[in-house]
């Protein structure tokens, strides 16, 4: 609940700017992003570059919860950014790079909030759709959980995940190689 909050939040801040007849430069926040020194904007910078590694972290061990930790601890480190600062500050560079950082927290969130909505998503439709659980009941044969249970899923399925997976990077804007990339480790280490 409280990312999609903290999203709220972010926009709110963005029509807030709007109103005011204020502008936000991109390439100028990233420029002073120096300027960024208070222990708030530290933590949400120092949160939001460990996402990469934490989406690994999560695909080599099949736990995505720990995204769902993540988008928790961030959300929390935002909340408290908004409620200790001003975003929309006189000094045009200062309040450049603070609104690049609340729009990068936001477009993590989006994007771990779309992967998780993903992965949960191609899930029930391998179970819903009568033809993907045709594929997919392979996976579920054998009551006997093992370390091979991660490899009984055909290849046919693996590449339609792989498409699904693909064409939702697509909306949310990572590269497809990430995907690809995910997608081999993923399948790569199902078994260990």
């Amino acid at each position: 609940v409280r990312s999609p909050y903290a999203h709220a939040r972010i926009t709110s801040v963005m029509r807030q700017l709007a109103e005011k007849g204020l502008s936000y430069d991109q390439a100028a926040g990233l420029k002073h992003l120096h300027l960024l020194t208070e222990s708030h904007e530290q933590e949400l910078i120092q949160a939001l570059s460990r996402y990469p590694e934490l989406v690994e972290s999560a695909a080599l061990s099949h736990e995505p919860h720990q995204l769902a930790h993540y988008l928790r601890e961030l959300a929390n480190g935002f909340h408290t950014y908004y409620n200790a600062h001003q975003f929309l500050v006189e000094q045009g560079g200062l309040r450049d790079a603070r609104l690049a950082l609340v729009n990068a927290v936001g477009q993590v969130i989006r994007n771990a909030l779309a992967l998780l909505g993903a992965i949960y998503l191609e899930h029930g439709m391998f179970h819903a759709v009568p033809l993907l659980w045709r594929l997919h009941r392979m996976h579920h044969a054998d009551l006997d959980f093992d370390v091979t249970a991660g490899a009984r899923f055909p290849p046919s399925e693996i590449i339609l995940s792989m498409l699904f997976k693909l064409a939702v990077i697509a909306v949310i804007g990572a590269p497809a190689a990430v995907v690809i990339l995910f997608e081999v480790l993923l399948n790569g280490t199902a078994m260990f």
